[in-house]
């Protein structure tokens, strides 16, 4: 087995080209990097993350059907038995922001299974099903089936909010759609926060909502199908239940190159909150293409609504230009985020980068680490260091923004490393 090899140095003509320009407001280094697989001593699932507070990973182990907890420091594993219906695939692993709780819901996405609201407590070791509407497997198995999906946490008022879909009683090809919380300790039934049911139609969403730091707006992602007016970037706010669009998909690609032919397959794939709640971050995907294009992160200022991208690829004039190497030994592919981070302070992005030379599932890649301010202001990508990579890491990483817990442990979903990353 090859060893995962860190630089810790900017030792590459690009690092050095590229990265001393402006000083950043926050200065990290990538401290550690340790793969999973052998802390846990077991091949990680597709969902893992490390708690807020950094203390735990938790993943699923789906051959031996249980939840696994990690305490990382102590190196420390424990394993709780899932229950049947979890146990045939979950969706995203989602920690509540005192580390104690962690949401999650059957895979209605890849799977179709019916969701409900599951809660394991982590302290007590019992995972509980807090919607159960006594109907188990396929999502239409029943006329009254309640479909709770997209959890996300409000770390103000430490409730769980999601989304409830139920066939309309009066017209019943239609579904109402309303915004719901509970509480994690499981006192009285879902509370509805607002009704969305004549804004967006309920299959048009699929990715976890984010509630501000300030429990005041939940952002979300819509997305019908290709041209719906309805795709974007919308906000509800939680204190008035206005629901407003803040972004439209010709806003969003912007900036992307008129050589990028199928640039309208791109749609939004996650989104974050940055610091002090002044700005979202979003990360938009390529469905279906077998081929690379300028997958882009964005900066949406709140205050102005100004878009703004991570990366610039106004001076790439073809698709062809695009994967020739350049003076420092990468092609412009290179500037692609395949996955970013954010600090616990919102104000810095780690962000991961490879070419994209070889899809061989033996093929060695070099992923650079690397960090950016946000918001963005000019200021070059800093170096943090390198990791040799053996396999193909387009096929397994998600372009999704994880957050870094307090103490600056990360895992990415599908992929299989810890790091940890250190204010200098």
């Amino acid at each position: 087995m090859r060893k995962t090899i860190l630089f810790l140095s900017c030792i590459f003509a690009f690092c050095i080209s590229t990265c001393n320009s402006q000083l950043f407001s926050e200065k990290w280094v990538l401290k550690e990097v340790k793969k999973v697989d052998d802390l846990l001593d077991s091949k990680i699932g597709d969902d893992i993350i490390v708690s807020p507070d950094g203390t735990f990973i938790a993943t699923v182990n789906r051959k031996e059907q249980k939840f696994i907890l990690y305490e990382i420091d102590k190196d420390v594993k424990k394993g709780y038995p899932l229950p049947d219906s979890l146990a045939r695939g979950i969706h995203y692993l989602t920690w509540s922001p005192d580390s104690r709780y962690i949401a999650v819901t059957e895979n209605y996405v890849e799977f179709f299974h019916e969701p409900d609201i599951w809660i394991f407590d982590i302290e007590t070791g019992v995972i509980k099903n807090h919607t159960d509407d006594g109907v188990d497997g396929g999502l239409f198995a029943a006329d009254d089936v309640t479909v709770d999906w997209l959890p996300t946490w409000n770390q103000k008022d430490g409730d769980l909010y999601f989304i409830r879909s139920e066939k309309n009683k009066i017209q019943e090809k239609k579904w109402t759609i309303t915004l719901c919380r509970i509480s994690p300790q499981g006192q009285g039934k879902p509370e509805s926060v607002v009704d969305i049911t004549e804004v967006l139609p309920p299959f048009s969403l699929f990715q976890q909502p984010k509630i501000s730091s300030n429990g005041s707006y939940l952002a979300i992602i819509s997305y019908a199908k290709p041209d719906d007016p309805i795709n974007g970037i919308w906000l509800i706010n939680l204190q008035t239940s206005e629901i407003k669009q803040l972004l439209d998909m010709q806003k969003l690609k912007q900036c992307i190159p008129e050589w990028a032919g199928d640039a309208h397959s791109l749609i939004p794939f996650d989104l974050s909150w940055a610091a002090d709640d002044k700005g979202l971050i979003i990360a938009m995907k390529s469905q279906g293409l077998q081929r690379y294009i300028p997958e882009q992160y964005y900066y949406i200022n709140m205050a102005t609504n100004d878009v703004k991208p991570l990366i610039d690829f106004n001076d790439i004039a073809s698709e062809k230009e695009f994967y020739i190497k350049e003076e420092n030994g990468h092609t412009p592919a290179f500037r692609i985020i395949r996955a970013g981070m954010l600090s616990s302070t919102g104000k810095t992005l780690f962000t991961l980068h490879f070419d994209p030379l070889s899809n061989a599932e033996d093929a060695m890649d070099n992923i650079s680490v690397m960090s950016r301010q946000v918001p963005p202001d000019g200021t070059r990508p800093a170096f943090l260091g390198e990791i040799e990579f053996v396999g193909s890491p387009a096929r397994r990483v998600e372009r999704l923004i994880v957050p870094v817990s307090k103490t600056g442990y990360v895992c990415l979903r599908q992929f299989p490393y810890l790091l940890k990353f250190e204010r200098e």
